[in-house]
């Protein structure tokens, strides 16, 4: 009987049956002639230099590359931008820090009025402390107002730390300056994910290391905050070909061998690009219920208990995904009046979420992001949108959240940063029935936007 309530559920019958033979096939032609298939296709068919050469998750490469990124002096053509960028994310998570922040306000607000002199900067790998433990990155001679500064990376992909090493590397550096008056800022860097990311900066701060004077950062900042933006830049052919590759590096879900006892293999995706993140979704948009098959039949043909209930908890969470009210529209905001508060690239194909929180971000800045100022327009925003609404509540802001996430650390909120102000945490549970309220009232708050919906 459960049985049969989950295939109805799921629009999925006997597989031995005609009628789902049919249907089967259908689901096949429909994923052979998908134009998202062969595009993911074509970009996994291309291997980086890094996977042909076997070092795509050797933590020495990836330390290598990112080195001659930040140095000014590579020739890359990029001179001080790459730093700059990286510059700015440690400003951003210093500021979500609460409680003791291993950095000043004053390095912070000079790195956010760009007060730096990063001409002179040098980057090295593997430089080695007196006690013969090495330091992955290590960027020198950076100059933020009158302050000297170093910039020291703990580069892990997949490992995590062994030995104490973090405390060892924050207690030895600053000796073996031998006396020099420096400020030293430590970076964490791992491939989590944003949502695992922003978990670290909780009511207390958590990095995945021991040593918290480290700030916690991702291979995600590095490709949204870095990597694209270098790709937006005017920069010599052969550049862009590296970084490219290096983000082709970083999407392929490599497969590597861990030195167990069980001979485990683990399959990594450092980051992904927006391109591919929309090609993946649209691939998952189309192909739902043949993926929906494909695992139950996985899940069925295990060889034993533990990959049966791993296919079974993987088949559990799709279903869920499957029979979501998701609404997967699309929403591009045009500025008709004025010059635009934001670019065409960030307001472009937005999904619900992103719609909504850009709004408010409107908002907000043409309050110029004054706190007070924008959180009584966003709500009004707010009850504009609530006054026509006849089903639940209808929210915008929510108080109501530790960190955007719920008691089962499931998050539920967005935040809007305001200067130095604690965050606008934006809703996150939106269902199609609530969008034609948002955009009347988006209509009355900001009639200078033209909102454009693509299903």
């Amino acid at each position: 009987m459960a049985e049969e309530q989950s295939n109805k559920q799921l629009k999925i019958i006997d597989h031995e049956s005609k009628a789902d033979k049919t249907t089967l096939r259908q689901m096949l032609l429909a994923y052979n002639t998908d134009a998202n298939v062969h595009k993911l296709k074509e970009y996994y068919a291309q291997k980086s230099l890094a996977e042909i050469l076997n070092v795509a998750r050797n933590e020495t490469a990836h330390s290598s590359f990112l080195s001659w990124l930040f140095n000014p002096n590579s020739h890359h053509g990029l001179g001080i931008f790459p730093l700059e960028m990286l510059l700015q994310i440690i400003a951003q998570r210093a500021l979500m820090i609460k409680g003791v922040c291993p950095l000043t306000d004053t390095i912070i607000n000079n790195i956010l009025l760009q007060k730096y002199n990063l001409n002179r900067a040098i980057s090295t790998t593997e430089y080695t402390l007196e006690s013969r433990k090495r330091l992955d990155i290590l960027i020198e001679r950076i100059q933020i107002d009158e302050e000297e500064i170093n910039i020291i990376i703990e580069n892990k992909v997949l490992s995590s730390e062994h030995d104490n090493q973090t405390n060892t590397y924050y207690t030895q550096f600053p000796k073996d300056l031998k006396g020099k008056a420096k400020t030293n800022i430590f970076l964490y860097l791992s491939p989590i994910t944003n949502s695992d990311l922003d978990f670290c900066y909780n009511e207390e701060y958590q990095p995945h290391c021991e040593c918290k004077a480290f700030i916690q950062i991702n291979y995600q900042q590095i490709m949204d905050k870095v990597l694209s933006p270098c790709l937006m830049r005017d920069i010599p052919k052969e550049t862009e070909f590296k970084i490219k590759d290096y983000i082709n590096c970083l999407t392929f879900p490599s497969i590597t061998e861990i030195k167990d006892n069980k001979n485990t293999k683990q399959i990594t995706i450092m980051a992904t690009s927006e391109n591919e993140t929309k090609l993946l979704n649209e691939f998952w948009n189309n192909n739902k219920d043949l993926i929906l098959m494909a695992i139950q039949a996985m899940e069925n043909t295990a060889e034993d208990e533990e990959e049966q209930a791993t296919f079974k908890k993987l088949y559990h969470l799709a279903t869920q995904t499957y029979n979501s009210t998701r609404d997967y529209s699309r929403y591009t905001i045009h500025f008709t009046k004025g010059e635009p508060d934001f670019t065409a690239k960030e307001c472009t194909l937005l999904n619900k979420i992103e719609f909504i929180k850009m709004i408010c971000r409107i908002l907000a800045k043409r309050q110029n992001f004054a706190y007070n100022e924008s959180l009584a327009k966003i709500k009004e925003f707010e009850t504009l949108a609530q006054q026509n609404y006849n089903g639940t509540t209808l929210r915008i802001l929510r108080y109501d959240l530790k960190n955007g996430r719920d008691k089962y650390g499931q998050v539920r909120a967005h935040k809007i940063e305001i200067e130095k102000h604690p965050p606008l945490w934006i809703d996150s549970q939106w269902s199609s029935k609530k969008m034609p309220h948002i955009l009347t009232a988006v209509h009355k708050v900001l009639p200078d936007l033209e909102i454009e919906i693509t299903k």
